[in-house]
C-alpha cells in the first residue's frame, strides 16, 4: 500500500505534496531528507542551514534514529514579518548495516505519520559513485514508500549525489548524464527549466543535482577560496529547488546563507 494512500494517512495538500499549513500566521514548508547511511544526509543539512546541529558520521551504522527536525524561520524581505517556517527532517539511513532497509522503511514510514501533516519535498541523498544493487534496493524502496511515479508527485523529489568534492567537472558531467538514464533514477527525474530566484538571479533548475561540501575551516586558504563560490552556486540551487511551487518562488533564506559562507 502506497505510504500516501488515503487510508494510509490523511493529508490536507489533496495528496500531491502541493500545499503546506499555515501556523500563527506562517507557512509551514517540511522537506524530509531520505537515503542510505553515510550518504550524507546530516551534512547537507548543516550546510543549508549554515549549521553544525545535525549530527554527522562516515559509520555505515546510522547514526540518525527515529526523525530529527531542524527548523529555521524566514522573514519577509518585504514586510519584515516572519512569513516562513521550514523544518528540515533528517531521517534513519538505509543500506544500514544494523537494520534491513525495510526495517529502516517501517520506522521512517511510523515516524513520519506520527509527526507531520504534510510533506512539500523529498530529498534523496546518495553518494558518489556507483548505484550498486544495494543502493539500488533502497532507492527503489523510498520511491515506492512516497509514490514518487505519480505524475502529481514527479517534480517533488530532489537527488543529491554528495561526496563530489574534488571530482573534474568533466566527470560531473559524465556522471550526471549517466544519473538522468539510469533505470531507477529516470523514473523521477524531470526536465530542467530556467526561472530567477528571489534575489533575483536566473538559475536553471533540475532534480538531480551533483555538490561537494568539504569542511572549509580544514583547507588551506587557497583551496577555501576555490570552494567557496562552488558551494554558495549549490547552496542557492539546492534551495531554489526546495522552494519552487506551482504557485511561485518562496523566497530563498538570503539571512541564513550569510552564515552557511562563513563556516
Amino acid at each position: 500500500m502506497s505510504f500516501f494512500s488515503p487510508t494510509a494517512i490523511e493529508f490536507n495538500i489533496n495528496l500531491n505534496f502541493s500545499g503546506s499549513r499555515y501556523t500563527t500566521g506562517k507557512r509551514v514548508i517540511n522537506v524530509v531528507f531520505v537515503g542510505p547511511t553515510g550518504a550524507g544526509k546530516s551534512r547537507l543539512i548543516n550546510f543549508l542551514l549554515g549549521s553544525n546541529l545535525a549530527q554527522t558520521s562516515m559509520l555505515t551504522t546510522s547514526q540518525t534514529k527515529d526523525i530529527h527536525f531542524y527548523t529555521t524561520t524566514v522573514t519577509s524581505q518585504e514586510d519584515g514579518i516572519d512569513r516562513w517556517v521550514y523544518n528540515l527532517i533528517d531521517t534513519q539511513g538505509l543500506c544500514d548495516t544494523a537494520m534491513s532497509n525495510e526495517d529502516v522503511r517501517k520506522v521512517i514510514k511510523k515516524s513520519i505519520r506520527q509527526q507531520l501533516t504534510h510533506l512539500n519535498r523529498i530529498v534523496i541523498v546518495l553518494p558518489h559513485g556507483r548505484i550498486d544493487p544495494l543502493r539500488r534496493e533502497a532507492l527503489e524502496t523510498l520511491i515506492t514508500m512516497f509514490d514518487l511515479t505519480r505524475k502529481t508527485r514527479s517534480d517533488k523529489a530532489l537527488v543529491v549525489i554528495t561526496k563530489c568534492d574534488g571530482v573534474k567537472q568533466s566527470v560531473l558531467e559524465e556522471m550526471y548524464n549517466d544519473m538522468k538514464k539510469d533505470r531507477t533514477l529516470s523514473k523521477i527525474h524531470f526536465l530542467t527549466f530556467a526561472t530567477k530566484i528571489s534575489t533575483g538571479e536566473s538559475i536553471c533548475l533540475d532534480n538531480i543535482c551533483c555538490v561537494g561540501l568539504p569542511d572549509l575551516e580544514s583547507l588551506d586558504e587557497d583551496l577555501a577560496v576555490v570552494y567557496r563560490p562552488k558551494m554558495d552556486r549549490s547552496w542557492k540551487f539546492i534551495w531554489a529547488t526546495l522552494l519552487y511551487h506551482n504557485e511561485g518562488f518562496v523566497p530563498i533564506p538570503t539571512g541564513l546563507q550569510k552564515a552557511c559562507l562563513m563556516q
